[in-house]
């Protein structure tokens, strides 16, 4: 759950919003939802939904919290023009996890890999 998440977070249209300053507090939503759905305890579930529920908002990650911090997605063929144009873009790069940047340690995830274009979740 927790790396597909990071995949859809990276691949979404918001992911032109993040600087490399989000990573570690995006970093931070992962592990609370592998947290989350790895948890037995109801107790400790309710406390990682609450900080969920919070970091979430910053990032955008509901269209209510979108609508929050007045960012649209693209609709249409306005939305197939600009997706074309970011991806032609995009091609002439390699496509690496933001992981890569962030110095490592044991309270993180530690496979950090490229991330091919076009692959999805």
């Amino acid at each position: 759950m927790a790396v597909t998440l990071w995949r859809e977070i990276w691949h979404s249209p918001m992911a032109s919003q993040y600087t490399s300053v989000d990573i570690l507090t995006m970093l931070r939503v992962v592990e609370l939802q592998h947290a989350f759905y790895t948890s037995s305890s109801i107790d400790e579930k309710r406390k990682c939904s609450v900080e969920l529920r919070l970091l979430s908002q910053l990032f955008g990650l509901s269209p209510l919290d979108r609508a929050r911090l007045k960012w649209e997605i693209d609709k249409g063929d306005e939305a197939e023009q600009n997706s074309a144009r970011r991806n032609a873009v995009q091609r002439g790069r390699p496509r690496t996890d933001p992981r890569i940047t962030v110095p490592q340690s044991e309270d993180h995830v530690q496979d950090a890999e490229e991330v091919p274009d076009g692959e999805e979740a």
